[in-house]
Protein backbone atom coordinates (compact mmCIF):
# COMPACT_ATOMS: atom_id res chain seq x y z
CA UNK A 1 0.00 0.00 0.00
CA UNK A 2 1.36 3.42 -0.89
CA UNK A 3 0.97 5.42 2.31
CA UNK A 4 2.45 8.53 0.77
CA UNK A 5 -0.40 8.86 -1.72
CA UNK A 6 -2.97 8.08 0.97
CA UNK A 7 -1.51 10.77 3.23
CA UNK A 8 -1.29 13.38 0.50
CA UNK A 9 -4.87 12.64 -0.56
CA UNK A 10 -6.01 12.88 3.05
CA UNK A 11 -4.29 16.22 3.58
CA UNK A 12 -5.79 17.53 0.35
CA UNK A 13 -9.29 16.33 1.24
CA UNK A 14 -9.04 17.93 4.69
CA UNK A 15 -7.92 21.22 3.14
CA UNK A 16 -10.81 21.13 0.65
CA UNK A 17 -13.18 20.37 3.52
CA UNK A 18 -12.26 23.62 5.25
CA UNK A 19 -13.70 25.60 2.34
CA UNK A 20 -17.02 23.71 2.23
CA UNK A 21 -20.01 24.29 4.54
CA UNK A 22 -19.23 22.95 8.01
CA UNK A 23 -22.62 23.68 9.55
CA UNK A 24 -26.06 24.09 8.03
CA UNK A 25 -28.87 26.00 9.68
CA UNK A 26 -32.31 24.84 8.59
CA UNK A 27 -35.53 26.75 9.13
CA UNK A 28 -37.69 24.34 11.15
CA UNK A 29 -40.92 25.75 9.68
CA UNK A 30 -40.08 25.60 5.99
CA UNK A 31 -37.28 23.02 6.05
CA UNK A 32 -35.12 25.26 3.87
CA UNK A 33 -31.43 25.65 4.64
CA UNK A 34 -30.98 29.31 5.46
CA UNK A 35 -27.27 29.69 6.08
CA UNK A 36 -24.05 27.74 6.19
CA UNK A 37 -20.89 28.31 8.18
CA UNK A 38 -17.60 27.26 6.70
CA UNK A 39 -14.80 26.03 8.93
CA UNK A 40 -12.39 28.39 7.13
CA UNK A 41 -14.14 31.39 8.69
CA UNK A 42 -12.79 30.57 12.15
CA UNK A 43 -10.83 27.61 13.42
CA UNK A 44 -10.46 26.31 9.89
CA UNK A 45 -7.43 28.51 9.34
CA UNK A 46 -5.60 26.34 11.88
CA UNK A 47 -6.75 23.16 10.13
CA UNK A 48 -5.69 24.58 6.76
CA UNK A 49 -2.24 25.56 8.04
CA UNK A 50 -1.66 22.35 10.00
CA UNK A 51 -2.78 20.08 7.17
CA UNK A 52 -0.54 21.95 4.73
CA UNK A 53 2.36 21.23 7.10
CA UNK A 54 1.27 17.60 7.41
CA UNK A 55 1.08 17.27 3.62
CA UNK A 56 4.61 18.64 3.22
CA UNK A 57 5.92 16.27 5.91
CA UNK A 58 4.23 13.30 4.24
CA UNK A 59 5.66 14.37 0.88
CA UNK A 60 9.13 14.45 2.47
CA UNK A 61 8.55 10.93 3.93
CA UNK A 62 8.58 12.24 7.51
CA UNK A 63 5.53 10.19 8.46
CA UNK A 64 6.27 10.16 12.17
CA UNK A 65 6.37 13.97 12.33
CA UNK A 66 3.23 14.32 10.21
CA UNK A 67 1.19 12.75 13.01
CA UNK A 68 1.61 15.84 15.23
CA UNK A 69 -0.11 18.44 12.99
CA UNK A 70 -2.75 15.87 12.04
CA UNK A 71 -3.66 15.21 15.68
CA UNK A 72 -3.74 18.96 16.36
CA UNK A 73 -6.11 19.37 13.40
CA UNK A 74 -8.29 16.60 14.82
CA UNK A 75 -8.41 18.50 18.10
CA UNK A 76 -9.55 21.68 16.34
CA UNK A 77 -12.30 19.89 14.39
CA UNK A 78 -13.49 17.98 17.46
CA UNK A 79 -13.52 21.23 19.46
CA UNK A 80 -15.74 22.81 16.80
CA UNK A 81 -17.92 19.67 16.87
CA UNK A 82 -18.30 19.88 20.65
CA UNK A 83 -19.35 23.53 20.42
CA UNK A 84 -22.08 22.58 17.95
CA UNK A 85 -23.34 19.78 20.18
CA UNK A 86 -23.38 22.16 23.15
CA UNK A 87 -25.88 24.34 21.28
CA UNK A 88 -28.27 21.42 21.10
CA UNK A 89 -30.42 23.03 18.43
CA UNK A 90 -32.19 20.52 16.18
CA UNK A 91 -32.02 22.98 13.27
CA UNK A 92 -28.22 22.73 13.13
CA UNK A 93 -26.68 19.92 11.09
CA UNK A 94 -23.22 19.12 9.84
CA UNK A 95 -22.39 19.96 6.27
CA UNK A 96 -20.15 18.30 3.73
CA UNK A 97 -17.12 20.23 4.99
CA UNK A 98 -17.25 18.45 8.35
CA UNK A 99 -17.40 15.00 6.79
CA UNK A 100 -14.68 15.71 4.22
CA UNK A 101 -12.42 17.19 6.90
CA UNK A 102 -12.88 14.12 9.10
CA UNK A 103 -12.25 11.75 6.17
CA UNK A 104 -9.09 13.61 5.19
CA UNK A 105 -7.83 13.71 8.76
CA UNK A 106 -8.39 9.97 9.19
CA UNK A 107 -6.53 9.20 5.95
CA UNK A 108 -3.62 11.46 6.90
CA UNK A 109 -3.49 9.94 10.37
CA UNK A 110 -3.42 6.39 8.98
CA UNK A 111 -0.61 7.42 6.67
CA UNK A 112 1.39 8.84 9.55
CA UNK A 113 0.71 6.03 11.98
CA UNK A 114 1.93 3.35 9.61
CA UNK A 115 5.49 4.29 10.65
CA UNK A 116 4.76 2.85 14.11
CA UNK A 117 4.07 -0.61 12.68
CA UNK A 118 7.21 -2.77 12.77
CA UNK A 119 8.35 -4.13 9.43
CA UNK A 120 8.80 -7.90 9.27
CA UNK A 121 12.06 -9.08 7.83
CA UNK A 122 11.10 -11.78 5.34
CA UNK A 123 14.67 -12.64 4.29
CA UNK A 124 15.01 -15.33 6.97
Amino acid sequence: MNYKNIGLAGAGIAIIGTFLPFLNFTNPVTGVTMASIQLISGDGMFVLFLMAISGVLIFLNKYLFSVIPTILSFAVVLYAWSNVNALGAPAISFGSGFFLSMLGLILALVSGLHSFIPVKDETE
